[in-house]
């Protein structure tokens, strides 16, 4: 490791020992785009007793509720805006808490739609997409299907198309004045086998933006919280990327002879695939690991996503880790030492 590392826009995770003193194996300078130069072991000794900014952000967060509590929690902010949905999620609440079904009755719909609803939709959507009280399901016309979440802003459209062959990529419609999300389907795909076949990535796209879209962070919204922990019982959800990091994991702390062989793993995802969770848990691990002498330095292009990122990371290990095991340090953007 060189002696000195220099850099503009970066998040640095220190265990605890490290940061009262414990010996050091390189001198790390870091240099902030509007600031100084820092010696950071010099400033993390020095303020040990005081929170970083990034930190104060966190230290008045009460423990996580316990999944019922929190539940009726997020009900009752319902009910101080809409009296009507927070009885009906009572309702289903108490109904789930004696073992009844919760799935919206769909018998009344053409058996097309029915198929759709049970086979391609309910393979990604899962229990959120099909249950009471937040979802119903509506023929337009004999072609056109309406799904709404109580959650969401603009309906979606389903529907089959007779000038169409194949499976036409998701758009919005604007249709006297409301604006849908549409999935355009030949109208010869109308068979149980034809619609399980239709390959996932349509009805993904189809609720990217919909409270139907469990990966969508719940926490500025009570409704989507609440058909979390209602429908799945948790509100956290690994998104494919996360699962195959976890597993990539898994294979290295199992094998020390590949893991001395490994010495980097480079993670390349597109936008919104879950690239910060990843790094969030490499650094979560990081921190539990049994050698307590590490320094994590994480940087960025710009002084955003460095502030993105503290809060993110910054907030996983907050509450998977808990604030005596570490101490962060953001250096750049908002809340900058």
């Amino acid at each position: 490791m060189k002696n000195k590392i220099n850099f503009s826009n970066a998040l640095l995770v220190l265990s605890t020992l490290l940061t009262l003193g414990a010996p050091a194996h390189a001198q790390l300078v870091c240099k902030d785009l509007f600031g100084p130069e820092v010696d950071v072991r010099a400033f993390v000794n020095a303020n040990v007793k005081k929170p970083t900014l990034i930190e104060l952000e966190f230290t008045n967060r009460m423990p996580p509720l316990a999944a019922k509590d929190q539940l009726l929690e997020e009900i009752s902010k319902i009910q101080r805006t809409d009296a009507d949905l927070a009885r009906r999620i009572n309702e289903a609440r108490r109904e789930k808490d004696r073992g009844h079904s919760l799935k919206v009755d769909i018998s009344n719909l053409p058996t097309h739609m029915v198929l759709f609803i049970e086979g391609a939709y309910a393979k990604v959507t899962g229990a959120r997409g099909l249950s009471r009280p937040f979802m119903t399901f509506t023929q337009k016309d004999p072609q056109t299907l309406i799904i709404h979440h109580e959650g969401d802003t603009f309906p979606l459209m389903v529907r089959w198309n007779p000038a169409l062959t194949e499976v036409a990529p998701v758009k919005s419609l604007n249709e006297n004045g409301q604006i849908y999300q549409v999935l355009e389907l030949p109208a010869t795909m109308t068979t149980a086998k034809a619609l399980n076949e239709m390959p996932k990535r349509f009805i993904y796209s189809l609720i990217s933006g919909s409270a139907l879209n469990k990966y969508i962070a719940s926490n500025d919204s009570p409704v989507m919280t609440v058909a979390s922990l209602l429908h799945e019982g948790k509100l956290v959800f690994d998104r494919p990327t996360q699962v195959e990091s976890k597993e990539v994991r898994k294979i290295l702390d199992e094998n020390e002879k590949l893991r001395s062989e490994v010495r980097s793993l480079l993670f390349v995802a597109p936008t919104a695939s879950g690239k910060t969770r990843v790094l969030g848990d490499a650094i979560v691990n990081k921190v539990r690991a049994e050698n307590d002498r590490k320094l994590i330095v994480l940087t960025t292009k710009t002084p955003d996503l460095t502030a993105d990122l503290a809060k993110a990371i910054g907030s996983q290990l907050h509450t998977e880790v808990g604030p005596s095991a570490y101490r962060i340090i953001q250096l750049g953007g908002k809340y900058s030492e």
